[in-house]
């Protein structure tokens, strides 16, 4: 087979039209967990009008179930610990804090315009009625207060009942197959391989370094059940998966409103054929979408395809090659790094005179690399809607949220510090660490 050739030839419309008329749709990670944003009727017309179309050619890698029921719990309850803990801890505290100093900067009016002989003065009717309105604000605040907390216990509740009867886990043990996870022996082989294939960088998974143990052969386990299943079946393989800014399994195109996969690389199309038989192929979810509606004649709205966009384009800005730092002043830099399956870790780190040069901070930022990785203790998982990010670190002395937005190579936070009160803001720069 002539490679240089292969991959022109198996992106032809012809072919990949062909690929659909019986071909299985594997789904990564992301791409699963990616259903617990989206909004209840998208879902419902995904399963409806899609996946019962497909049912039986829907296949789920063991290794990945195994991902996604470790992880869907996490993800089912970030709007509780990042969204309603969250404003409880910090903005009804605040409103609560604003109206107690009230009656503290009416006193002090009272003090100074009191005295009826004496400029400056008021009416005492006037600080009577300030007095009133203070303590009525504050009693009307403290029933708001109440039935806020109570809204925000029934929808934490409902999440957490959500846990036990999950809409979304259902449907998909009811549309696809799932395969069977590896056995420890096979897993320890898959890691003597895979020290030698991230060595000199073949795909899939070599960008994943940082991680330790197993883990760091997630991806590589996962491609080889891919593999083994399309040895069983003899049909054309598509792996669908959002976890692509890490580029360590295909050729990526970033546009304004979104990151497209243009091909798996020549290495995995390769070795699927050599050792299966079988075609391969990549798309992100909403290029499954689209390609469902070409190719499959399935009918999909533009909403839902705008609503799926919107759900991964923002966490695809973000960037995992690297870390985004904040240096507060000269000797201090605070460090966060992301993780594609939504965890950050972070820490902040004293700098030497010598590490204060661009050449000594290059060789700086790529020391804390190598031991900041996705099991550091002090972590915390995130959430974007938008161009918004807001994610919580927790360590052994407490916790600290932050909020705040995205942009092209910084993200733009405020921080509230649970430890010891303070608050706090500045830009985190990206820097990219080559391993």
């Amino acid at each position: 087979m002539d490679l240089n050739n292969y991959r022109s030839y198996i992106m032809s419309e012809e072919k990949e039209k062909r690929m659909w008329e019986d071909g299985i749709f594997a789904f990564d990670t992301s791409a699963l967990l990616a259903f617990y944003y989206f909004s209840e009727n998208t879902r419902k017309d995904i399963f409806s009008e899609i996946f019962s179309r497909l049912k039986g050619r829907l296949w789920i890698p063991g290794h990945v179930e195994y991902e996604f029921l470790k992880n869907r719990e996490n993800t089912l309850k970030k709007p509780i610990s990042e969204g309603y803990d969250k404003i409880k801890t910090d903005d009804l505290e605040k409103i609560k804090s604003t109206i107690s100093s009230l009656s503290g900067l009416i006193k002090n009016l009272n003090q100074k315009v009191s005295k009826q002989d004496k400029h400056p003065f008021i009416d005492n009717k006037i600080i009577s009625q300030l007095n009133d309105f203070a303590e009525e604000t504050k009693e009307k605040y403290d029933q708001l207060n109440t039935d806020i907390l109570k809204e925000f216990d029934k929808r934490t509740q409902e999440i957490e009942a959500a846990l036990k009867h999950d809409m979304v886990l259902e449907q998909f043990q009811n549309y696809f197959t799932a395969g069977k996870e590896y056995d420890f022996d096979t897993m320890m082989e898959i890691v003597k391989e895979g020290k030698i294939r991230y060595e000199n960088c073949i795909p899939p998974g070599y960008k994943d370094e940082t991680k330790k143990g197993i883990q760091k052969y997630g991806d590589l386990i996962i491609w080889k059940q891919i593999i083994d299943y399309a040895k069983k079946t003899n049909k054309p393989i598509f792996f669908i998966t959002d976890d692509i800014t890490k580029e360590d399994s295909c050729y990526i195109k970033k546009r304004s409103n979104e990151t497209r996969i243009i091909s798996p690389y020549e290495e995995m199309i390769k070795e699927m054929y050599d050792k299966a038989h079988a075609e391969f192929w990549m798309y992100t979810f909403s290029q499954f979408l689209y390609k469902a509606k070409i190719f499959g004649n399935l009918q999909i709205s533009d909403q839902m395809m705008e609503e799926v966009k919107d759900s991964v384009k923002v966490i695809q800005k973000l960037k995992f090659n690297g870390m985004y730092v904040h240096i507060s002043d000269v000797t201090v830099a605070k460090i966060k790094r992301f993780f594609s399956d939504g965890k950050v870790v972070s820490v902040s780190v004293a700098m030497k005179p010598d590490d204060q040069t661009p050449e000594g901070r290059k060789d700086f930022l790529y020391g804390v690399s190598r031991w900041l990785d996705y099991n550091y203790k002090a972590a915390g998982y995130y959430q974007v809607d938008k161009n918004h990010i807001s994610f919580y670190s927790e360590s052994e002395f407490g916790r600290v949220d932050y909020n705040g937005y995205i942009e092209e190579d910084k993200l733009v936070l405020n921080w509230y510090s649970h430890i010891n009160g303070n608050r706090g803001q500045g830009d985190y720069y990206f820097y990219e660490i080559n391993q």
